[in-house]
């Protein structure tokens, strides 16, 4: 089964079909929030532009959520041939448009597909050969509740493991943490918080 990835980090391509420009960038996402934004940007960065073709993958628990939009082009000539590049490459957690210049020849269905997916391959392989792919790294949910004074060397703990800080709440007693990381980085965290901080509770699904 092939490992999923990441982007870690934007890249970007740009190939060239009878006079056509088309610039391709990969994005990280983690929100259909993220992918709105991010398609709106690119249409004001380059309001001349003809097309803003989109495709996305977000990671999901069984299977990823997947949409792409072909802006304009003909049916399946422009949105599903990216989309098909993001999943032979196995990227989540992506967004990758294809902004395209109208040169003044017209492509044909074909060409339009070619021309597509050639530029969509091109950002997924400079990405890939820049340290701009990780590997995916299932992400999972746990609640820590800690007093006030041990938040602050608590929050360094989860620097360490990766950990992200989704939402937090503060009552009397002191913090709750919502947080995320990987499997094996919630069981260290587990581990190492629970031995050194004995006020600390941990809760997992």
């Amino acid at each position: 089964m092939q490992q999923s990835q990441i982007p870690v980090k934007p890249a970007e391509a740009e190939i060239s079909e009878k006079n056509s420009r088309f610039l391709a960038i990969l994005t990280p996402v983690a929100s259909e929030d993220d992918i709105r934004h991010i398609i709106e940007s690119l249409r004001q960065a380059h309001p001349k532009a003809n097309h803003v073709v989109s495709a996305s993958r977000l990671a999901g628990e069984i299977h990823p959520q997947e949409g792409f939009s072909d802006d304009g082009e003909p049916s399946g000539t422009s949105g599903m041939p990216v989309l098909k590049q993001l999943q032979h490459a196995g990227v989540v957690n992506a967004l990758l448009c294809v902004v395209r210049y109208f040169g003044g020849t017209k492509l044909g269905t074909g060409g339009l597909q070619r021309a597509y997916s050639q530029s969509a391959r091109a950002v997924l392989e400079m990405a890939g050969n820049s340290a701009g792919l990780a590997p995916y790294q299932p992400q999972y949910p746990a609640r820590l509740m800690c007093s006030f004074q041990d938040q602050s060397a608590i929050r360094r703990q989860l620097a360490l493991y990766n950990a992200q800080v989704i939402s937090e709440t503060f009552n009397t007693e002191g913090v709750i943490l919502d947080i995320e990381a990987g499997k094996t980085d919630l069981m260290q965290i587990e581990e190492c918080v629970l031995a050194e901080f004995h006020t600390a509770q941990i809760e997992t699904d």
